[in-house]
């Protein structure tokens, strides 16, 4: 995870990171509006993901088209602690 600005931005690697699992009965309609929200810097893509208490699920995160290069990284891999700092 690196900082872009006043956001995040998950990056090709191998750390660990930490974020915010959601669940909708049906996003298909949403999916083409988060899209444009999030632009062309962004690629959404479906990984595994580990949650708290549940276990391995499959969910949508937007990945960032640039690279490393393009903003510092976030070695905690959470951007709420990174923004307290």
């Amino acid at each position: 995870m690196i900082s872009v600005g006043v956001y995040a931005a998950v990056v090709e690697g191998d750390g660990i990171i930490q974020g915010e699992y959601f669940e909708f009965e049906d996003i298909s309609g949403l999916l083409p509006r988060l899209d444009a929200f999030e632009g062309e810097q962004y690629r959404r893509e479906q990984v595994a993901v580990e949650v708290d208490g549940v276990g391995l699920r499959q969910a949508w995160v937007y990945r960032w088209t640039g690279t490393l290069q393009d903003g510092p990284r976030i070695p905690s891999g959470d951007w709420r602690t990174h923004q307290r700092h």
